[in-house]
């Protein structure tokens, strides 16, 4: 049986004992990983977060990354990742609808994320909530590929 797990800001004691297991998960399943040192920082940061996990048992299935400005009333997704073994299962739709869903405790309106242009099902599903196409940042990852910002404005 799957189980979302909500880490935010306030949960930092426990994050540090997840960080290790999320890089190596991320590394093993994302074509741009973050270092385990980018890890650390971000989480010892003043960022207001949140973190969405999928667990099958111990094991991490699934994970999306939100960074929140109240300031700017914006979300801004910073990361999603899916199991390789598990892709196109529904994971990643349901886990944007739970942490959609879940971001509406904040005062948030607009909503912000960057995709690679090549990524055409994770394009469609950012679609599919709403998410439009704003610009497009060239040579935007660390292999000269290409990324699209996209939002979605309540």
């Amino acid at each position: 049986m799957n189980r979302i797990i909500k880490y935010s800001s306030d949960d930092i004691m426990n994050l540090h004992n997840l960080i290790s297991k999320l890089h190596k998960f991320e590394t093993s399943n994302f074509i741009w990983p973050w270092p385990l040192n980018s890890w650390e920082s971000y989480f010892n940061s003043d960022y207001l977060f949140e973190l969405y996990i999928v667990f099958k048992g111990d094991d991490i299935q699934a994970f999306c990354l939100w960074q929140i400005n109240l300031h700017d009333e914006q979300g801004e997704l910073l990361k999603i990742c899916i199991d390789l073994s598990v892709r196109g299962q529904g994971y990643g739709k349901n886990l944007l609808e739970y942490s959609l869903n879940a971001l509406k405790t904040y005062p948030i309106n607009n909503y912000l994320l960057d995709v690679a242009t090549n990524n055409i099902s994770a394009i469609k599903l950012y679609e599919s909530f709403g998410f439009k196409v704003i610009h497009t940042k060239k040579m935007f990852y660390s292999d000269g590929q290409s990324a699209y910002s996209m939002q979605h404005v309540l």
